[in-house]
């Protein structure tokens, strides 16, 4: 909406005027004075960390990426938009691993591998392309969608 009449622009210049008296009194307070106020700040900020759903690859990489930009640039901005490019990175790379080479992601259940399967078998009455079904047996998940081991042990370890 906004101010149609300009009485805005009159109050903020007044608060600007207002402003030149007390700008010699808050430049005495020294800078090292605000660091509890900061800490308080990045506490609350770090309290939504608790949100991020760490076992899903594109978040926890995206969040740690975006905690990183934003301590090595000393920018808030950055961080989020340096998040935001690697969450999409990542969750396209995810996407063309899963569309070309039929590599699920590691969160994947096996009703979401499933629903994809249905989905293929519906392309593939249409007369898709793409020919191959995998279940999830073969992309190596049990039914509850937890990766199954291939092999014995001493298989693995050689």
């Amino acid at each position: 909406m906004g101010s149609k009449t300009g009485l805005t622009a009159v109050i903020v210049g007044f608060y600007f005027v207002l402003s030149i008296f007390f700008a010699p009194i808050l430049s005495s307070i020294p800078p090292w004075a605000s660091g509890g106020a900061l800490i308080l700040v990045g506490a609350s900020m770090a309290s939504g960390l608790t949100e991020v759903k760490w076992h899903l690859q594109s978040h926890a990489l995206s969040a740690t990426a975006t905690i990183l930009a934003m301590v090595l640039t000393f920018s808030i901005a950055y961080g989020i938009l340096f998040g935001i490019g690697s969450y999409v990175l990542v969750e396209g790379f995810s996407y063309l691993l899963y569309k070309v080479f039929g590599v699920p992601t590691p969160a994947m259940t096996a009703e979401e591998l499933e629903v994809s399967d249905e989905v293929h078998l519906a392309k593939k009455d249409k007369g898709s392309a793409n020919d191959e079904n995998y279940t999830p047996e073969q992309l190596g998940f049990d039914e509850v969608g937890q990766p199954t081991a291939k092999g014995s042990d001493e298989e693995m370890v050689a």
